[in-house]
């Protein structure tokens, strides 16, 4: 007997498996009793299970090959209760909807040809205001700061879509390094949309995932490279408002401060001089500075963790699940 694991929502399960023998249908069936969730809600995320194939009949030598994986296989799917929670919400929105009834333009597809860019983008059409994700959802894509930092990298991602909010630990995934980034953009209560920059920085987070599937020290540098690199670009750019799509008031990650770019991703320079003179003054104005880099360090790396606690793809080139900060 051989053994998978699979990660969802943040606990990873050991199933116990006879590759010759046993199926992906099987592997969902062990996932259900596990979790919960039914075998019709879930999605397996692996650099191996191809997307939009039925491979349930498959066995796990088919789809692995002889040597099962190490790495985490990443499962995407719903409770009933969940199911449910949103059916209900999504009752009280079409309602509202019905309501008001106000006519939306969409927004344009861009004509302008690219080589690194996103070839396409999909929202999910079963929510309301579903042209508003895809108006936020272009405008990622047509953002001068994405574009820039994506041309510099020379990354080009088949899709960019929505990420169900049903998966509310998840922030975003990028499946096998570009085939697909997933973002989730609406709030928890599906009233409306998450803050613009914070979309944005999981957006960075994911493009790092072109390059290095865990979250070392060479992933966190090229994480601050890419926050950097979008900020430099969008200056004195326009990007429109930085906030919610429909005007509303913005959401902020908990304990994501309302201030400078530089300063949240830990970019520092310059000297202080807080009074005095002479050696003492120089001494004091470099302790103070070094308690500054010090604090600023913690707050990048907290920053940084929340975008990776219990990212569960983390370990493997397929699949990178970024989880919603606690």
């Amino acid at each position: 007997m051989a053994s998978l694991t699979v990660a969802h929502r943040g606990t990873n399960h050991a199933i116990s498996v006879n590759a010759e023998t046993d199926t992906i249908a099987s592997v969902k069936q062990a996932l259900e009793a596990l979790t919960g969730v039914p075998v019709a809600n879930q999605k397996l995320l692996h650099k191996s299970i191809r997307p939009n194939t039925n491979l349930d009949a498959s066995t796990l030598t088919q789809v692995f090959g002889q040597t099962l994986p190490t790495e985490k296989i990443l499962m995407v799917g719903s409770l009933p209760s969940d199911v449910s929670v949103i059916q209900r919400k999504d009752a009280v929105l079409d309602i509202r909807k019905a309501r008001e009834r106000t006519p939306t333009q969409p927004h344009p597809e861009s004509s302008i040809k690219r080589a690194y860019t996103f070839g396409t983008v999909q929202p999910l059409p079963q929510f309301p205001d579903a042209n508003k994700a895809k108006t936020l959802l272009i405008r990622l894509r047509e953002d001068i700061g994405v574009i820039e930092v994506m041309r510099k990298h020379q990354w080009f991602v088949g899709t960019l879509t929505e990420l169900h909010p049903a998966e509310k630990e998840i922030l975003g995934f990028n499946r096998n390094m570009g085939a697909e980034i997933s973002l989730r953009i609406r709030t928890d209560d599906l009233a409306g949309f998450r803050h613009y920059r914070t979309v944005v920085s999981v957006l960075m987070h994911e493009l790092v995932h072109m390059v290095h599937s865990d979250h070392d020290d060479k992933f966190h540098a090229l994480n601050r490279v890419l926050n950097k690199e979008y900020d430099e670009f969008s200056v004195g750019r326009s990007i429109g408002t930085d906030g919610r799509v429909d005007g509303s008031q913005a959401f902020s990650v908990e304990g994501e401060e309302e201030e400078g770019s530089l300063a949240r991703y830990g970019y520092q320079g310059g000297s202080f001089l807080l009074g005095g003179s002479g050696a003492q003054a120089t001494d004091d104005a470099a302790k103070r500075e070094a308690m500054l880099a010090a604090a600023e360090n913690r707050r990048l790396k907290k920053w940084e963790q929340d975008l990776v606690d219990a990212c569960d793809g983390s370990k493997h080139s397929g699949t990178d699940g970024t989880h919603e900060p606690q």
